[in-house]
């Protein structure tokens, strides 16, 4: 995840989506790089990330999110969840994104 291209996009969008395979062992380096695209860009994080075990043997256990730009998580799927409805207001970034700049 380069913070450059996100920084690029942030300026026209309230949301980011982020499609992605990051294994099991690294789940906890994907979790702090949504919360810091989030913080850093002051929009809608959605990180959508792979379930189950690919043809290597490498077991993804979903860890799919979405984040607010102040770093609070408004959810986080586990391994068994399949799907999830989640709302967020696109204009509860404007104020923020005024106050901060990439």
């Amino acid at each position: 995840m380069l913070p450059e291209l996100f920084c690029v996009v942030a300026a026209e969008v309230s949301l980011i989506g982020i499609l992605a395979n990051w294994p099991q062992q690294r789940c906890e380096h994907w979790i702090f790089l949504l919360n810091a695209r989030a913080i850093e860009n002051q929009c809608w994080i959605l990180g959508v990330n792979h379930i189950g075990v690919d043809s290597s043997g490498l077991r993804f256990v979903g860890d799919s999110m979405v984040v607010y730009p102040l770093e609070k998580v408004l959810y986080h799927m586990n391994a068994y969840d399949v799907l999830k409805n989640v709302t967020i207001d696109p204009q509860k970034v404007t104020l923020s994104k005024k106050s901060f700049s990439c």
